[in-house]
């Protein structure tokens, strides 16, 4: 393992708490709106710039950590064993599967609210099933997938 290893992990486990933060916020936002039909405000279109800012960032660290991964690498060697075992299989398939469905979700609605009379109710539910996939794909301490700590530090 190298070490630039550990330090992408940290970010990457840190920057999952500013994307969930940006989903609720958006998310409950976009809920209290979802019957309006004007067009997205501004503060709207800052949340939406920044969620795609860190998402893409996160999206970047986590190839990074995929093909850095001794989990993933004993996943992709030993597939057929690796299938049949929780944590590989999590990190080698689930994990980045589900976290690629939600993003596409994610870019899915902001096109479509772009041409809806409702954007916000369009924003809400793309969101809101996007931010279901990728919150149970998060290997949080309280999952029963897999367990990762809460913060990782330095």
């Amino acid at each position: 393992m190298d070490t630039l290893y550990p330090n992408i992990l940290i970010f990457h486990s840190l920057i999952r708490w500013i994307i969930s933060i940006l989903f609720i916020v958006s998310i409950v936002r976009w809920y209290l709106k979802r019957n309006q039909t004007v067009k997205i405000e501004l503060l709207d279109k800052r949340l939406i710039n920044s969620f795609l800012i860190f998402v893409t960032i996160q999206l970047i660290l986590g190839f990074e950590l995929y093909f850095r991964s001794p989990l993933v690498n004993y996943f992709l060697t030993h597939f057929s064993e690796a299938i049949h075992l929780r944590q590989p299989r999590f990190f080698g398939m689930e994990h980045s599967s589900m976290m690629l469905t939600g993003i596409i979700l994610v870019c899915v609605g902001i096109v479509k609210s772009k041409q809806k009379e409702t954007p916000y109710k369009t924003l809400f539910i793309y969101y809101g099933f996007a931010f279901l996939i990728i919150f149970f794909s998060i290997p949080w301490e309280f999952s029963p997938l897999t367990s990762r700590p809460l913060w990782r530090w330095f």
